[in-house]
């Protein structure tokens, strides 16, 4: 069993200019949120801002090593995230929160994982994922 607990954070980019806020990156370049990356349960790209603030828990449990190089076990999660732009304050921000639960298989250095997840007043969405672990 583990419990994996993760924050990020990306600094504001942008000026003001004449009391208004003028932003250094095209919209493109601004920091998303959603996805599996970082609110499971919403769209990616569903927020986007100058600033990303977001952080998640996770609780994983093995439930087998059905092969001498894999393992199959079971995840359950909370993420919590918002973004905004430069000249905004983080503590009048609404937060949005997604939860949900996973399986997922291990074999050596690969890892498949299969989540639902529901955002609280978004809905649920399912993520498929993969990739190499080290």
């Amino acid at each position: 069993m583990a419990t994996l607990m993760n924050a990020a954070a990306v600094c504001p980019s942008g000026h003001i200019t004449n009391n208004r806020v003028i932003s250094l990156f095209a919209p493109v370049s601004k920091s998303t949120s959603g996805g599996t990356a970082t609110l499971r349960g919403f769209k990616t790209g569903f927020m986007t801002g100058d600033t990303l603030a977001a952080g998640s828990i996770e609780w994983r449990a093995p439930i087998s090593s059905p092969l001498n190089f894999g393992k199959l076990g079971v995840s359950v999660f909370a993420d919590a995230g918002t973004a905004y732009d430069k000249g905004e304050r983080l503590r009048d921000q609404n937060w949005r929160v997604g939860y949900g639960s996973s399986v997922w298989v291990t074999f050596t250095a690969f890892r498949m994982s299969l989540a639902v997840a529901h955002g609280r007043g978004a809905g649920t969405r399912v993520h498929f994922g993969g990739g190499f672990s080290f």
